[in-house]
């Protein structure tokens, strides 16, 4: 019989494979960290960008609806015009001319009082609201315990109850406008200041 082949690879070729396999591992790491940092980066911005976006839609000024709706405001007297102009409004002026001068709404109710019936429009604004909050629990992390064999060490697992008492500031929608139309006509109105 001639000699055994040997299934088992030389030292040399094998840490050869190794360091390839390794460096392959690596790279892959280095990926998946690189795309888990991205992820964390666009979940951490998305909230902004959102706020960004959405209080751009909302502040809007009486030029930039003038300039999308431009027969509407031809369509007012000019005494209602330069008002609109300045974002202010008075009796006797139309839903479209308000839309001019204050935008849309936040939400609408109608009614009725005296037998005429109206619509009312109000405008939200947001108010800050001071949060007193406490919070607790068992923790996680590195650590020192007392084992029950009464032998204490480093270690990682839970640890104790940790806590504490914090105050937050959270903003909240609040009436801050309305106007109130009988006949297709503003009745009256009023507009909060800001403080």
């Amino acid at each position: 019989m001639g000699p055994r082949a040997n299934s088992t690879l030389p030292l040399t070729q094998y840490t050869n494979l190794l360091g390839r396999r390794k460096g392959f591992q690596n790279r892959l790491h280095a990926q998946k960290t690189l795309f888990n940092v991205l992820r964390m980066k666009i979940f951490f911005f998305l909230p902004f960008f959102a706020l960004f976006a959405a209080s751009c839609s909302s502040s809007q000024t009486p030029d930039s609806r003038i300039a999308k709706n431009p027969k509407i405001f031809r369509a007012l007297e000019l005494e209602q015009q330069s008002l609109v102009e300045v974002g202010k409004i008075q009796n006797g002026m139309t839903p479209a001319a308000v839309f001019l001068a204050w935008g849309s709404p936040d939400r609408k109710a109608e009614g009725e009082k005296d037998g005429n019936r109206y619509e009312q429009w109000i405008y939200n604004s947001l108010s800050p609201v001071v949060l007193q909050s406490a919070w607790g629990g068992r923790g996680w992390g590195p650590g020192w315990s007392v084992r029950r064999s009464g032998i204490a060490g480093p270690g990682w697992g839970p640890w104790g109850w940790n806590g504490g008492i914090g105050t937050n500031v959270a903003y909240i929608p609040s009436a801050s406008s309305w106007v109130k139309f009988i006949n297709g006509k503003v009745e009256s109105w009023q507009r909060g200041r800001p403080e």
